[in-house]
């Protein structure tokens, strides 16, 4: 009795987590900058909740459930900030969004900075006699 409740409760497990397995499908892709080079750490945030970083070279990952429509937003540093909308899934089919972020215009105030020298100018001279020769091998 003992043995046959443990394995019709290991397969109620196993259906379960088999089950939520599939109700997500993943979407994958590649973040590049408009030179086609990788970028590292960019924040792919699911408007709603969720989201990844991309690695080293520029992929990421994320898992979504199919049938329901997604918006994505693309963020990094030096970049222009990308919104993508109506982003599904579809089961048993290769889902890939490959993504250009481009570099941000950035415009500042000019900055000003002054120096005053408190101390009279001073000059030094350097012998060559004070200089040692090194040999490397």
């Amino acid at each position: 009795m003992y043995f046959r409740m443990r394995l019709i409760l290991s397969v109620l497990c196993i259906s379960i987590f088999s089950f939520s397995q599939a109700q997500s499908v993943k979407l994958g892709g590649r973040v590049l900058n408009e030179k086609n080079e990788p970028l590292t750490g960019v924040s792919i945030k699911i408007i709603g909740g969720g989201g990844t970083t991309s690695d080293v070279t520029g992929n990421f990952s994320l898992s979504l459930t199919p049938g329901k429509k997604y918006e994505l937003e693309f963020s990094a540093i030096g970049y222009e900030t990308k919104q993508i909308t109506d982003v599904e899934v579809i089961r048993n089919q290769v889902n890939e969004l490959n993504i250009v972020l481009a570099v941000k215009a950035t415009t500042g105030d000019n900055v000003v900075i002054t120096t005053k020298n408190l101390q009279p100018e001073m000059k030094q001279s350097i012998q060559p006699s004070h200089f040692k020769r090194i040999q490397i091998l």
